[in-house]
């Protein structure tokens, strides 16, 4: 009935419409409302059991179905199964020979192809032409279990978020201010759900909340381009209320500035102020003038958005001389674009 078709379709779609899958979940509604089927498809493979017993035994339950492809993998190609599950949404090649084959020891062509021809892993073409794979969520269960059995989940996890978030740092947090950026925020849109593991990482790691804080920096311009407005501030904001931000710091100020600014774009002008005032606060004792100029635009821009161009103007001839110097020549193109609409 109505009541329960939304519940249906969000199976269906947690399933990856997978035929075995929705076999092995439809019995389920003898017992379980569709809703209550829902809330325990985190546990997909222990709840989907006991398919039809005249049909072989690889079909009567999604698991024996993996287990019996996943045992035709020779010892190499298994590791690298399980070690491709904490990829999510997707990922390139050369994202899995970085994160998956540490020692250079597993022959990576060889091994995807037998993990295709396996159906293990599907393989496909992003827009720009780029070859990726992509595992069905269920299979990726599976592999993550097969990850945590070896005892090299929270490796593999590390090695994944590392990747990522040396990409988004070092990479895209230059590379999306230049020529380059149609590609990297097309690579974002690719590798997005790549990202959000990789933050949520950074949330659970004690020690590593300063690279979620630089991730979320790097990929402002992202949040900004492609309209993940409410999603930035929702990192931003989970970010700095981190228990390692609390106490003053240009960490704490830098990760004020990318929630300030997510909110003035949000449209929430006097939290997003508030913020990026008690950021410049510090930032202005420090040294650090490629933190401190952006945060200068972030509340000149606040000030526009609020009708006070006078008050913003001396921010923007002070951010204009730091990246003058800097060499920062995007960011001071930037700032003569908003010095050009206050005058």
């Amino acid at each position: 009935n109505q009541a329960n078709a939304a519940a249906i379709a969000e199976i269906c779609r947690r399933l990856d419409g997978l035929p075995l899958a929705l076999e092995l979940a439809a019995p389920r509604v003898r017992i379980l409302t569709p809703a209550a089927i829902l809330t325990r498809l985190d546990d997909s493979l222990k709840l989907l059991t006991g398919g039809a017993s005249d049909l072989p035994t690889r079909h009567q339950a999604l698991r024996n179905t993996l287990e019996w492809s996943y045992d035709l993998l020779r010892p190499d190609e298994k590791a690298l199964f399980a070690r491709l599950g904490v990829f999510v949404g997707g990922f390139a090649l050369e994202a899995a020979e970085d994160v998956c084959n540490p020692d250079g020891d597993v022959d990576m062509l060889e091994g995807l192809t037998a993990l295709v021809d396996n159906s293990l892993i599907r393989q496909e073409e992003s827009s720009s032409g780029e070859v990726r794979f992509d595992m069905l969520e269920t299979i990726r269960a599976f592999a993550q279990e097969q990850l945590m059995s070896s005892g090299e989940l929270e490796t593999s996890r590390e090695r994944h978020a590392r990747y990522f978030g040396e990409i988004a740092v070092n990479r895209i947090g230059n590379e999306l201010y230049s020529e380059k950026a149609l590609y990297w925020l097309d690579w974002l849109e690719c590798d997005f759900s790549n990202m959000r593991a990789t933050l949520d990482w950074c949330l659970g790691q004690t020690g590593e909340i300063e690279l979620g804080v630089q991730i979320v920096f790097a990929l402002i311009w992202f949040f900004y381009r492609r309209g993940y407005f409410i999603e930035g501030l929702t990192w931003a904001e989970r970010i700095l209320a981190s228990p390692a931000l609390q106490d003053p710091s240009p960490l704490r100020a830098l990760a004020q500035q990318n929630y300030g600014i997510l909110a003035v774009w949000k449209g929430e002008q006097d939290k997003g102020l508030a913020q990026i005032e008690e950021s410049l606060a510090v930032l202005i004792r420090t040294e650090e003038a490629q933190w401190f100029a952006p945060s200068l635009i972030s509340k000149a821009v606040a000030l526009i958005n609020m009708g006070r161009d006078q008050d913003a103007q001396p921010l923007l001839v002070q951010a204009q001389t730091l990246f003058k110097e800097m060499g920062f020549d995007y960011f001071l193109v930037i700032t003569l674009v908003h010095l050009g609409n206050v005058e």
